[in-house]
């Protein structure tokens, strides 16, 4: 009788040949290796034309479908090849190009994906927009964990926080699950906030509530518990984030095109927080 192993679930990474895409790709690497798990880089080429050539004579300006598909190919051989002498103990990398916007077949990989990544072209402060519009789809309808990289700092510091934003909600509980296990994978400390507006004693008792049971479940986890008073949920994760390694949400809808946005909390945090964000969607696989 023989036995097989299945082999991991992918990280997928989205990359278009911008820096915030290689510090996602780069990301992205590091999750990999650290879960034993092959790495696929999926990148969307365009063909877009600049103008009207004259009849019978060929647009200069246009960037022709064989062009586009050679310059993505040498993209991805060589960030590939950069990812494997950075981490040299990932499982596998491969690559799909898309002659179109990478979002669908990101938010169709991710069904599949134990994370999904993508990269963030902003700098910080609530004044700007910040999120491109691949990663703000994909963040949005994705199924199961997405994590949006936020630049600055050292993505890859193992010590610095997992931070969780909790409010008692189903989709909070599967981002604290989540952030849960993230924590123990990095070594790092959990800190859990839950921002309250009346009853501070409520606020403490509902954290302690929902942290008990994943305490008990790993006596080695090192985790803090955090009530902040606030109006403004958004704000007050967002001042937290400068200090962590993660942040970690709940998305209140479910993925696909067809399903519910994110959440007001969640859609403003992966614009502003200081640190990569993860929205745990609700029907993924988000524990693997």
């Amino acid at each position: 009788m023989t036995s097989s192993t299945a082999e991991p679930r992918p990280v997928v990474v989205g990359v278009d040949g911008s820096p915030s895409s290689y510090a996602a790709a780069g990301y992205a690497a590091w999750l990999a290796e650290m879960r034993d798990a092959p790495l696929h880089l999926v990148h969307g080429y365009f063909t877009p034309s600049y103008g009207y050539a004259i009849m019978g004579i060929a647009d200069p300006y246009e960037l022709t479908s064989e062009q586009a598909i050679a310059e993505g190919d040498q993209l991805l051989a060589e960030l590939a090849q950069k990812l494997k002498l950075a981490h040299p103990r990932l499982r596998s990398i491969r690559a799909t190009q898309v002659g179109s916007s990478p979002a669908p077949l990101l938010i169709e990989q991710s069904k599949t994906a134990q994370l999904t990544v993508v990269g963030c072209r902003g700098l910080g402060g609530f004044s700007e927009l910040l999120l491109g519009s691949v990663s703000a789809q994909v963040a949005a309808h994705a199924h199961g964990p997405v994590i949006v990289v936020r630049p600055p700092g050292n993505l890859t510091a193992p010590t610095t926080p997992v931070l969780a934003g909790y409010d008692g909600s189903p989709s909070s509980q599967l981002a604290l699950e989540f952030a849960v296990a993230e924590a123990l994978r990095r070594k790092a400390k959990l800190v859990v906030v839950h921002v309250f507006a009346d009853d501070p004693a409520a606020a403490e008792d509902l954290l302690v509530d929902a942290v008990r049971p994943l305490s008990a479940a790993h006596p080695d986890l090192d985790v803090e518990l955090r009530t902040v008073f606030g109006l403004q949920p958004d704000q007050v994760l967002a001042s937290e984030s400068r200090n962590a390694g993660l942040l970690v949400l709940g998305c209140r809808g479910r993925g696909g095109f067809a399903g519910v946005l994110l959440g007001s909390v969640s859609r403003i945090l992966v614009h502003h927080a200081s640190c990569p964000v993860a929205v745990v969607h609700s029907d993924g696989s988000e524990h693997e």
